[in-house]
């Protein structure tokens, strides 16, 4: 029921965000701790300095658009873990996820670039394409956007700092 709210809501422009500066080391750890009661084996490692610049984002919001991702990707997951790492770069904080299924990233590309959401999809059903598609939604209005290296085997999110 959430998710036919959040879309009728993105598709009606009457989602609110409130972009204010946080620490991205707080939205991981918090993450953190509520992925892993819901999916204690989801998470791997998570690297991120101590320090650092602050994000301007909407906390509940990004918060719930990455549990949704790693939620999403649990189900695809053949006991893989995901592991997330940061790093900090002059205007944004990049937050890589490896171990994402292909079809996943796949799918989430298509999205990215293609900017059309699927209509139906041989590996997601239709709430899962829902559901990346707010990800997404949520994501680009808060001028968050995606990377896809090849190297890494996941994707990466490009956060902009406080200020940029």
């Amino acid at each position: 029921m959430k998710l036919v709210v959040l879309s009728s809501r993105l598709q009606a422009g009457e989602l609110e965000l409130k972009c204010e500066p946080h620490l991205l080391q707080e939205i991981l750890s918090v993450l953190r701790m509520d992925i892993s009661k819901q999916y204690p084996n989801l998470l791997g490692d998570m690297n991120f300095p101590v320090e650092g610049k602050l994000v301007e984002v909407d906390y509940e919001y990004f918060k719930f658009a990455l549990e949704m991702l790693l939620s999403l990707c649990s189900s695809r997951l053949g006991g893989e873990r995901i592991l997330i790492d940061a790093e900090e770069r002059s205007d944004s904080w990049i937050v890589r996820l490896k171990g994402v299924a292909p079809d996943i990233l796949d799918v989430i590309r298509s999205m990215v670039q293609c900017k059309t959401i699927p209509q139906s999809s041989k590996i997601l059903s239709a709430e899962n394409i829902l559901q990346l598609h707010i990800i997404c939604e949520i994501l680009h209005f808060q001028k968050i956007s995606f990377e896809f290296p090849e190297k890494l085997e996941g994707l990466a999110l490009v956060v902009p700092t406080y200020g940029e």
